[in-house]
């Protein structure tokens, strides 16, 4: 997934406006139909939306004591904010005498801007848990070299309920999360005086650190539009399905570590505010904020580039996410 270009994110986004219009245009243009494609009874929906926006948050890096809560170590990884463009594609099918609206899938992807980011801050409590006193601290400039979001909701079941202008529905989806983050610690400063040590600069690379993430998720909403004008949706995510590749490489010790946390919790509350021109296009905006905590797992290390990784003995690796998303987008509905 690394070799996935910030440029070829954005021909996908754009692609599925233009590709896609020109081929359901040529239908509509017929004369045979203005509304949804039909094949017997049942409708076929497709929808394409291109969308830009930034995160804004943290990525984190943790070292525990044993098996324990007890943090040694904490590297907070700033993203604040990240810029990205991406792009949506969705398949919907309806009958006439079901009860419910069937969207089969919305695949999502997005490519953040190779950008600085922030800060990266890295906090050692190496006494724990006999000596809760900070130890090592240092700060550095981050940059995020890449950072991929694939999400995929599939088998989107929505109940609409009409009355007057106004349409109501609740629906239950499952979804499917990757994210591939990267960054680069550079520059800054080091502090030793805690444990008798010195305060120093820093310059070059520092630490590179890279997450990748995968989650399988269960998800419930609501929504409400308006003379199918204006719309509202409100959703929200959840699972313990949770299963991360972590890697570290330390410049300056020259040490690499590899950290594959399971588990957690994930949970992502989303809202959906829109203006629709016709039936064809939808305006929008939207706010949504993913936070991914407890991930605990299995820890080694190695001399950089020396060979296989050693399992670590007394510690255990960690990761978190916690980050809010924000955008605009413009959707096609074919």
């Amino acid at each position: 997934m690394k070799t996935i270009s910030l440029f070829g994110v954005f021909v996908i986004s754009f692609s599925f406006l233009f590709t896609v219009s020109n081929a359901f245009g040529q239908v509509s243009s017929s004369g045979e139909t203005e509304q949804d494609l039909e094949v017997g009874k049942v409708s076929f929906v497709i929808s394409a939306e291109a969308k830009a926006g930034f995160i804004y948050g943290q990525g984190e890096e943790l070292v525990y004591y044993g098996t324990t809560d007890t943090v040694l170590s904490q590297l907070l990884w700033d993203m604040k904010p990240l810029w990205y463009v991406g792009g949506d594609l969705a398949l919907s099918l309806g009958h006439s005498r079901w009860p419910f609206n069937l969207k089969v899938f919305d695949f999502s992807v997005k490519g953040c801007l190779p950008l600085a980011s922030g800060k990266m801050e890295d906090r050692d409590w190496l006494y724990r848990p006999y000596d809760n006193s900070p130890t090592l601290f240092s700060s550095h400039d981050n940059f995020t070299s890449s950072a991929i979001f694939l999400d995929v909701d599939f088998l989107d079941f929505s109940f609409p309920f009409s009355f007057s202008s106004v349409t109501l529905s609740g629906d239950f989806f499952f979804r499917y999360s990757y994210m591939d983050l990267t960054w680069t610690a550079r520059d800054g400063y080091m502090d030793y005086t805690k444990t008798g040590g010195s305060k120093y600069d820093h310059e070059g690379l520092a630490i590179d650190y890279t997450q990748t993430w995968n989650l399988f998720a269960l998800g419930v909403g609501t929504g409400i539009s308006v003379k199918d004008i204006f719309f509202a949706d409100v959703s929200f995510a959840i699972t313990p399905l949770i299963f991360v590749t972590a890697e570290d490489h330390h410049h300056i010790t020259h040490m690499q570590y590899q950290d594959k946390p399971e588990g957690g919790l994930y949970l992502e509350p989303k809202i959906t505010l829109g203006l629709s021109t016709n039936k064809h296009f939808r305006f929008s905006v939207y706010f949504s904020y993913r936070h991914i905590s407890g991930s605990k797992g299995e820890s080694s290390s190695r001399v950089a580039g020396s060979g296989d990784y050693i399992k670590i003995s007394g510690s255990t690796g960690g990761a978190a996410y916690r980050a809010m998303d924000s955008g605009i987008a413009i959707k096609v509905i074919f």
